[in-house]
């Protein structure tokens, strides 16, 4: 009667990498930091909990014997598990998930899953922005002479290649043409005046730029 008991008991003895140490990336750091150690292990644990904000496993539990004990009690013993001889039906998940190992395991896979979600989002952000960057050179080569050298010496910075992404997203969404939208007076005066400040100040006036720019985009 542990066979269904037996299946969600294995989940014990997964690696520091696997589902009781929500090894799985959140990031590519996640991906390579631990090798194959067991729950017990308190540094791969803490990496984990430390660096990548994980929910802590109890001290207990991370008892190299802890899951022997727990998985031996829910072989052996109704009182201790009440899925022996249960069907593995909605009661059976259900009261799988009232084990308290059991409840620490899904707050951390749900802390991979937002982890996850959020480098996906990063990761989407940089091939879209990469993608605009290529389509802002070539259309940079259609505008006017005056326009790619007011362009050129300062398009290396992050702050400059945003807005010309910006009149990129615009054109796409309006179908104007790019070079058209680029000689808008109010578009010719923030690239003016990004090449003055920017002439006169170098990088560290490019970040103070960037940070304005940040810190505009969280108040949003």
């Amino acid at each position: 009667g542990g066979g269904a008991a037996d299946g969600a008991a294995a989940v014990g003895t997964s690696t520091c990498g696997g589902a009781l140490g929500s090894g799985a990336p959140g990031g590519a750091a996640d991906a390579t930091a631990g090798d194959v150690r067991l729950v017990g292990d308190d540094n791969c644990e803490d990496l984990y909990e430390r660096e990548y904000g994980y929910p802590a496993w109890p001290q207990e539990m991370k008892d190299p014997d802890y899951f022997k004990r727990e998985f031996r009690m829910m072989r052996t013993d109704p009182r201790h598990n009440r899925n022996l001889g249960r069907e593995m039906d909605q009661a059976f998940w259900n009261e799988a998930a009232r084990q308290p190992w059991a409840k620490v395991l899904m707050r951390r896979e749900q802390h991979w899953t937002d982890r996850k979600n959020v480098w996906l989002q990063q990761y989407n952000t940089v091939v879209r922005n990469n993608r605009g960057r290529e389509e802002v050179g070539e259309m940079l080569e259609g505008c006017p002479a005056e326009i790619k050298r007011l362009v050129a010496p300062i398009l290396k910075y992050k702050v400059v290649e945003a807005v010309l992404l910006s009149v990129n997203d615009e054109a796409k969404e309006t179908g104007v043409a790019f070079e058209a939208l680029v000689q808008r007076p109010e578009i010719l005066l923030e690239l003016q005046s990004a090449r003055r400040r920017l002439d006169q100040g170098g990088a560290s006036e490019a970040q103070r730029m960037q940070d304005h720019l940040d810190a505009l985009m969280a108040r949003a």
